[in-house]
């Protein structure tokens, strides 16, 4: 009996642990404030979360399911660009609702070619 109890306790105190953290899949981002780090999500039609993001947050960008990762420079002309939101992202947060990775992703996009900049140059 005793054994069960503290058995169930661990699983509780478990799962509990696991709550905090979470996942938002496809979330839209409907802003973006730089200056604060921090994004603006739409959850569902009614409820926006406000989530931040700090330099230990891994930026990737997915066009045509091609990923890319973004440096600071690049990421910093992506935040001030896309304040307006309007994108998609899998965002995976803490347990403080801190971004630990942001994946933002344009399905219908996709990298330039290098090799067709160089040709476009020549000609």
């Amino acid at each position: 009996m005793l054994r069960s109890l503290g058995c169930a306790s661990l699983a509780l105190s478990l799962s509990a642990v696991v709550v905090l953290a979470a996942e938002y899949k496809e979330a839209k981002v409907t802003k973006v404030e730089p200056d604060k780090k921090t994004l603006t999500v739409a959850v569902d039609d009614k409820t926006t979360k406000t989530v931040t993001y700090g330099d230990n947050t891994k930026w990737t960008v997915i066009l045509k399911g091609e990923s890319k990762e973004l440096d600071k420079e690049r990421l910093g002309k992506f935040l001030e660009a896309a304040r307006e939101g309007g994108f998609r992202a899998n965002i995976v947060t803490d347990d403080k609702e801190a971004a630990k990775s942001v994946e933002v992703y344009f399905p219908r996009l996709s990298f330039k070619d290098k090799g067709s900049d160089k040709d476009k140059g020549d000609k």
